[in-house]
């Protein structure tokens, strides 16, 4: 399965505000499933690949855009595998999609009102089926104010782009794990604000009794510049990841 792509763009040329209430996008991708755990598919049964979609929120021109909470999901989870055998079947492969959130430009404002932005970029192979994993990889997360545009998130801003695979079973074999990007910029007096940042780009590959791919983290970026600012508005924790964990073979 294939995401598609969803924009959300506040431009009216003006001071005008707009806001949306709690407001939810999703973009995220499934693969399909060969086989089932009572009724299997043949050997070398194949789960489907996954590509999450692309998400756009943009504030431009001077506008004012108000959101109570957002969440927005371009994750791809791959098709599980059941084959005759048991051993045989693989799952598919999974790729994050890509998320963008801006305000550029003078007077041109992001506030979360009163809840969290939670943004979900992570590519997971499945485990169905037990038997082989395919590959996870990361997508793309980027937060950015610039141009003297201001993003105000009255809550957490979450972002997760883990690649990756996960099970509390030991599978045969599975593919690799990246984790994706996540990006926080402020520049040309550019500022962000929220009570606090978990940006974790952590990538995974499950236990086997075979052979798995090596796991790999990611990029998370945190950067104030020309003038531009990234705070915190109280004594909140923040978690910068990009933790790698690869499974015993």
């Amino acid at each position: 399965g294939t995401g598609g792509s969803a924009t959300l763009r506040f431009n009216t040329g003006s001071t005008a505000t707009i806001n949306t209430g709690d407001t939810t996008i999703n973009v995220s991708a499934r693969g399909g499933t060969a086989g089932g755990e009572f009724i299997p598919s043949g050997d070398n049964a194949a789960g489907g690949d996954a590509t999450g979609g692309t998400a756009t929120i943009a504030a431009l021109g001077g506008t004012s855009a108000q959101i109570a909470s957002l969440g927005i999901d371009a994750s791809a989870l791959s098709g599980g595998a059941y084959s005759d055998s048991g051993t045989t079947g693989r799952t598919g492969d999974a790729q994050g999609g890509t998320i963008s959130i801006a305000a550029t430009g003078s007077g041109s404002t992001l506030t979360l009102t009163s809840g969290d932005m939670l943004l979900d970029a992570s590519g997971t192979a499945s485990s169905g089926g037990r038997e082989n994993a395919g590959s996870g990889t990361g997508g793309r997360i980027g937060l950015s104010a610039t141009g003297n545009g201001t993003i105000d998130v009255a809550g957490t801003v979450a972002a997760d782009a883990f690649g990756g695979s996960t099970s509390i079973s030991t599978l045969t074999s599975a593919g690799s794990g990246t984790g994706g990007s996540i990006d926080i910029l402020a520049d040309t007096g550019g500022a962000i604000s929220a009570q606090a940042y978990q940006a974790r780009a952590n990538a995974g590959v499950v236990n086997t009794s075979g052979n798995n791919g090596a796991a790999r983290g990611g990029d998370v970026s945190m950067i104030a510049r020309g003038g531009g600012s990234v705070a915190t508005r109280s004594d909140g924790v923040s978690v910068l990841e990009v933790r790698a964990i690869d499974g015993v073979s």
